[in-house]
């Protein structure tokens, strides 16, 4: 039976997933079958019963369907930032691995939004934020909500982690600005709050030790901006050309225009490496070396291990991305 209930304004029809089954004289569960995208149902069948929903103009009730399968079909994935060459690539394997498994895919910034993971809208998130606190997190996970981190490392049964061989990043960049023959390195580092920017501090100051280097550390934030005043403060004190190792490229980014802007070029002042290999670095002519991954990779491989632990996998997994080196 379609119901009709009066709204503002006049009158409106409630159509139900039983009209549905009955216009297409199919079952309920078939109808569910289709809405839910499930391989379960001839495409002949799928055909009859997408035409009868648009037809009578059938919208699933979601919050019903919430409370019949305890599940929103629904991942978020929380970022810090949607600016910057960065999380386009990472956000596009995201979304790909998940809507592949029947999932719909959000992407979340902003701290307000963090109360979705209370309120039963997401199935699951994967955290590429440095906004959490650890704490937060664990809370999160002890509700039983499944999380995947890229961003740093966790123990606990509801988290999988994904993060970048950062230390053989390093290993690699710092190889190559030795290499050149310096022994002496500058580095720029991201916010303070970064396990990225935390790891490669590490391994770099671990590399100096082990190889005699003297390394020099700036803090930067990994946006142009700080790119652009490290290079602006490097040039007033100027004596010297000098070995830089930028924990990210976008601060390269910002170095380049900085000399640009002054009508210098940035080749006599620095020999560079950098972290990310971002399409920009082909093109701004620069000889330099930048630390080499695929981004749509790690972000398809985080949806897949979320996916996953959804479908009660056992083991929690702490996977480490491999990464390269490019030469320009």
């Amino acid at each position: 039976m379609i119901l009709i209930c009066r709204i503002k304004g006049g009158w409106s029809i409630i159509v139900t997933i039983k009209d549905v089954a009955k216009k297409a004289n199919v079952s309920v569960a078939t109808v569910s079958y289709v809405i839910n995208n499930n391989p379960k149902v001839k495409e002949e069948t799928r055909g009859k019963v997408l035409e009868v929903i648009k037809e009578l103009g059938y919208k699933p009730n979601f919050a019903g369907r919430m409370l019949k399968t305890k599940e929103a079909k629904i991942v978020g994935a929380y970022v810090s930032d949607l600016r910057g060459y960065f999380y386009g690539e990472v956000l596009s394997g995201l979304k790909d691995s998940i809507i592949k498994n029947g999932y719909e895919f959000v992407i979340v910034t902003g701290s307000l939004n963090h109360r979705l993971m209370n309120e039963n809208v997401l199935d699951g998130v994967i955290i590429l934020d440095s906004h959490f606190s650890t704490r937060e997190l664990l809370n999160y996970a002890d509700s039983g909500l499944k999380i995947v981190l890229m961003d740093r490392l966790i123990e606990h049964k509801n988290i999988d982690c994904i993060t970048l061989n950062n230390a053989k990043g390093i290993n690699l960049g710092m190889d190559y600005l030795s290499g050149l023959g310096y022994r002496e390195v500058s580095c720029l580092t991201g916010p303070e709050n970064s396990f990225d920017s935390m790891a490669r501090l590490s391994a770099a100051l671990n590399y100096a030790k082990l190889n005699n280097i003297s390394l020099n550390v700036t803090a930067g934030n990994f946006d142009y901006e700080s790119g652009y005043d490290f290079a602006k403060r490097q040039h007033l004190k100027y004596s010297t050309k000098k070995a830089v190792f930028s924990f990210n490229d976008e601060m390269v980014v910002g170095m380049y225009h900085y000399f640009k802007d002054i009508g210098e070029d940035i080749c006599n002042y620095f020999d560079l490496s950098s972290f990310d290999n971002i399409n920009l670095m082909q093109y701004l002519g620069i000889p330099m070396s930048t630390i080499d991954y695929s981004k749509y990779g790690w972000g398809y491989e985080a949806g897949s291990l979320l996916i996953n632990s959804l479908n009660h996998k056992l083991t929690t997994e702490y996977k480490t991305f491999d990464v390269g080196i490019i030469r320009y």
